[in-house]
């Protein structure tokens, strides 16, 4: 079974003033939109994320299934499990009967809020034709 290298620390990304084409080059090529993607594409990668980005607490199960109706219960555990180990999603269990599972943007996954906001702005300013597609 193929293991994906592990994520690099918080102190070993690169700094925001870098650009684009020198992190490509440090990095030894590759693009690094077709990298995120391959680790955060998905339906329900971005839905999920703001969701959580947005909650002001951490949020159950249940609860954030409710807030991305239709996504499956088998759609967003799988989600969430693949966050959960890329480091983005924190997952905490709360001892009471019948134990509940909360879910949390983690420190790194609050990194993400910049093209969380700009990708919903987005949508919000240009998505009309999108939408209009699907009818």
């Amino acid at each position: 079974m193929d293991t994906e290298p592990p994520l690099p620390a918080a102190d070993e990304l690169p700094p925001l003033t870098e650009t684009i084409e020198a992190a490509v080059i440090r990095r030894g090529g590759g693009c690094p939109m077709v990298e995120f993607f391959h680790h955060i594409g998905g339906k329900w990668s971005f839905p999920i994320l703001y969701v959580l980005y947005r909650a002001e607490a951490p949020l159950r199960f249940g609860e954030l299934r409710r807030r991305l109706e239709p996504v499956t219960q088998k759609e967003l555990t799988r989600h969430l499990r693949a966050f959960e180990r890329l480091g983005l999603v924190s997952r905490g269990i709360l001892c009471s009967q019948p134990l509940q599972v909360e879910y949390a943007l983690t420190e790194y996954g609050r990194t993400l809020e910049a093209p969380l906001n700009a990708v919903a702005a987005w949508v919000l300013h240009h998505g009309g034709p999108l939408f209009r597609s699907e009818s």
